[in-house]
């Protein structure tokens, strides 16, 4: 999968339903553990996305981290930038966290809601979030980078997600709504 694909969503005119966080599935390596799938990709010098995408599963199910279906967010996200009592669409995109996280930002097109802009997310950022950020981080480094929903207009829904070359995203982590986190 390329690093930034897009990926359509459809947005159905019913009620906008939050998305829940659900407990992370591990990869399966056809009945073989990581650890010596991983023993063995290390010795002949393979890695790949699917290596990495696994071991990103295995740590989030270890800490304990959810994941959000990126579909529903998608929608979500999509059914909230559209203004209701005028019509008026606003536009969500993907905004790195990180000055290092703008290296992996390309720019789809401003008309379509979830490009990835190049410009860094400037909200706040609650300290729960930081700390998952920083558990993320310790433990892969450079090899992903995060992303933030945001609004071009005044609209916040922040959605935290983990990306890289090869894997898809991997959103895991929400604020800013009450009917989100009551933490």
């Amino acid at each position: 999968m390329a690093l930034f694909k897009k990926q359509t969503v459809e947005v159905a005119p019913e009620a906008v339903v939050v998305p829940v966080g659900q407990k992370v599935e591990k990869s399966d390596f056809s009945g073989v553990e990581l650890k010596e799938y991983l023993a063995v990709a290390e010795k002949i010098g393979f890695s790949n996305g699917a290596v990495l995408e696994a071991q990103l599963r295995e740590f989030l199910a270890e800490e304990g981290i959810a994941l959000y279906n990126y579909n529903d967010v998608a929608s979500f996200l999509a059914r909230k930038a559209k203004d209701l009592s005028t019509g008026e669409e606003h536009v969500w995109c993907w905004k790195p966290l990180r000055e290092c996280d703008k290296l992996s930002s390309g720019r789809w097109s401003a008309s379509e809601n979830g490009y990835v802009s190049a410009r860094q997310y400037n909200g706040p950022v609650p300290y729960p979030v930081l700390l998952t950020v920083e558990k993320i981080a310790q433990r892969f480094g450079n090899q992903i980078c995060f992303h933030v929903s945001d609004y071009e207009s005044k609209r916040p829904d922040p959605f935290l997600a983990v990306t890289a070359p090869g894997i898809g995203w991997f959103i895991v982590e929400r604020w800013d709504e009450p009917d989100f986190r009551s933490r």
